[in-house]
């Protein structure tokens, strides 16, 4: 991909991923009521979507942001609040959250290197 190309695509995957960060961290707040783990999941995505773009590897760009959104939506859909015996509030939404970043970076590494195996025809 030519680098002008790559440019747009790196910014609009950007823009995807500035744009659910900004809902996921204080629009749905309520839901989660994590301060720090947006931040740090939003981070981690930012430079693997800039590592790749920069490598020329877009759908791992792609699977990075939407294992962030995907993520989201499977820690709010499975996730479960409790107490624990001490009286503290116990959440795994961020590990569901986590995992499913990391399953969506998986699948676009996974993708990623099947694609450009199909390109070079071995």
């Amino acid at each position: 991909m030519k680098i002008p190309k790559r440019v747009l695509w790196c910014a609009g995957w950007m823009g995807c991923l500035g744009i659910f960060y900004w809902l996921s961290r204080f629009v749905f707040f309520e839901l989660h009521g994590m301060k720090s783990w947006p931040n740090t999941l939003a981070i981690a995505a930012l430079l693997i979507l800039l590592a790749a773009s920069v490598a020329g590897r877009q759908i791992l760009s792609a699977g990075a942001v939407a294992g962030y959104i995907g993520g989201f939506a499977l820690a709010m859909a499975w996730g479960s609040h409790g107490v624990d015996p001490g009286g503290g509030a116990t959440s795994n939404t961020w590990i569901i959250w986590g995992g499913g970043f990391l399953i969506g970076v998986a699948i676009g590494l996974i993708a990623d290197a099947v694609d450009r195996r199909k390109q070079r025809g071995t």
